[in-house]
């Protein structure tokens, strides 16, 4: 039957003609069959569901066990069979909670390239490998090098400084002072041919040469000093230039008139003469 008249507003569906009814359940079953079709345990996915599916990717996500089968090999990995808590022969040894080996290394540990560790505890044994002591210095019988030589003027020395018998560096001018070494000796010089070297003790040395003139029995020459000794002249010694005397048989003497003036006196007992210059040497202070 046909609906005529305009239901009220909030009308009960209940009493609409019964045509109406039919199709208000016809759209209520379908809808909630759409909603159903809509739920993923109901939506089809291949042979199965959507649910289906997702809880089957979850799971296989999941699984540790190599569902595939997929080797180290093939991805370049080491086989996990291959890596151990204990040492075992030709297997990876895992570090433990410690970050330790949990193992003694040994084989190798006593020789390194054919050569032996020492063990004496004096490293003087042909061909083996130093070893410090328990210490840390290095127990050593000979040392060589093959450094070249140094211009560079030295700062320390290394000597033995007890019964321990180490070696330590010292001081250059601590290794002089217990020498008897003055490190300062030189106080003056004049290294020319009539020159002196003064030292720090007071000692001073003169030397110098005359000039070559004819000397015969009796000849005197009057030397004055590069420098005048402040105190006297001690000693004083002469010889001519010459290898040997042409004429006679020649005597030189040193006379020490003072601190700054030395005689020399020569004598010939033929009356023969020579020319030739003289050497002299004064020791004063």
């Amino acid at each position: 039957m046909a609906y005529t008249t305009t239901p009220a507003d909030n009308e009960r569906i209940a009493n609409l003609p019964g045509d109406i009814r039919a199709v208000t359940a016809l759209v209520t079953t379908h809808t909630g069959a759409a909603s159903a079709a809509h739920a993923a345990s109901a939506i089809s996915y291949g042979t199965g569901t959507v649910e289906a599916a997702l809880n089957s990717a979850a799971g296989h996500q999941a699984n540790q066990n190599n569902p595939h089968g997929v080797t180290a090999a093939q991805i370049g990995a080491v086989n996990t069979s291959d890596v151990v808590t204990t040492a075992t022969a030709n297997k990876i040894l895992k570090l433990n909670s410690s970050g330790v080996l949990p193992a003694s290394i040994t084989g190798n540990a006593v020789t390194a390239g054919g050569l032996a560790v020492n063990a004496t505890g004096v490293n003087n044994v042909a061909n083996q490998i130093m070893r410090t002591n328990a210490s840390g210095y290095a127990m050593c019988g000979y040392v060589n090098t093959t450094a070249p030589v140094t211009t560079t003027a030295a700062s320390h020395y290394f000597v033995q400084t007890g019964s321990d018998g180490y070696i330590r560096p010292k001081a250059l001018a601590d290794v002089k002072a217990e020498l008897g070494v003055d490190t300062a000796y030189d106080t003056g010089h004049s290294f020319t041919n009539n020159g002196y070297q003064k030292f720090s003790n007071g000692l001073i040395i003169q030397w110098g040469t005359t000039p070559s003139v004819t000397h015969n029995t009796n000849s005197t020459t009057d030397v004055i000093l590069p420098i005048t000794f402040p105190n006297a002249m001690l000693s004083a010694t002469a010889n001519s230039n010459l290898d040997s005397y042409p004429n006679g048989n020649w005597a030189i003497y040193t006379i020490l008139l003072s601190a700054s003036v030395l005689r020399l006196r020569t004598d010939e007992s033929t009356n023969a003469s020579n020319t030739f210059g003289i050497n002299w040497i004064a020791i004063g202070y």
